[in-house]
C-alpha cells in the first residue's frame, strides 16, 4: 500500500464519479490494497495533477528551445558553470 501523505491542509470537497468506480474503491479499501477510498481518490487526483504538471513542463519546454533569447541564456549560464562542473566531477569519487 503506498504511503498515505498528511492531510493537515485538506479541504473538504463532493465530487460526482461513476458508481462502478466507487464500487472498485471500495473493494481496494475492503482488500487493504488502499486505506480508504478517500486516500484511493487523493492519490488518484495526485497522480493526475503529476501527469499534467509533466505534460504543460514539457510543452514549455518544446517553446522554450524555439525561443533565441532562451537558448542563449543557457548556452551563457552552461558556460558560466562550466569550470565549476569540472571542479565538481573531479571531487566526487567515483562508485
Amino acid at each position: 500500500m503506498p504511503g498515505i501523505k498528511s492531510v493537515n491542509n485538506s479541504k473538504k470537497y463532493t465530487v460526482v464519479i461513476p458508481a462502478d468506480d466507487l464500487d472498485q474503491l471500495k473493494e481496494l479499501a475492503d482488500r487493504k490494497i488502499i486505506a480508504s477510498v478517500n486516500a484511493g481518490v487523493r492519490e488518484a487526483v495526485e497522480d493526475y495533477i503529476v501527469k499534467l504538471k509533466k505534460e504543460m513542463y514539457k510543452k514549455d519546454l518544446m517553446e522554450a528551445v524555439e525561443d533565441e533569447a532562451f537558448i542563449k541564456r543557457s548556452t551563457e549560464s552552461e558556460q558560466d558553470f562550466e569550470l565549476l562542473d569540472q571542479e565538481a566531477e573531479e571531487m566526487t569519487p567515483e562508485w
